[in-house]
């Protein structure tokens, strides 16, 4: 039996960039999304590490009103934001 798989939009917010161009075009280039912790102040939280790939000039409201950003926690609009990506380009 064989399986077919149709990809109809892709979407990505990462340490990398924040849609498929920045992404690939960061990718292609040998830049590394990794870099010192600023969301928050690491040693104020008792955490040692002060390395990570946080997701940088990312604004949650592009994608989703404030309320429901609280309501869902700090992942919550990366990932919607990312499938709101997806599927615009599969409707391009």
């Amino acid at each position: 039996m064989n399986k077919r798989v149709v990809i109809t939009g892709m979407g990505i917010i990462s340490p990398l960039g924040n849609n498929i161009n920045e992404y690939w075009e960061n990718l292609i280039n040998g830049k590394s999304g990794v870099g010192y912790i600023t969301k928050f102040n690491p040693e104020e939280k008792g955490i040692s590490v002060k390395i990570a790939a946080e997701v940088k000039n990312f604004n949650p409201e592009e994608y989703i009103d404030k309320k429901r950003d609280k309501e869902n926690g700090p992942i919550f609009p990366i990932c919607y934001g990312s499938c709101k990506s997806g599927y615009k380009t599969g409707r391009s």
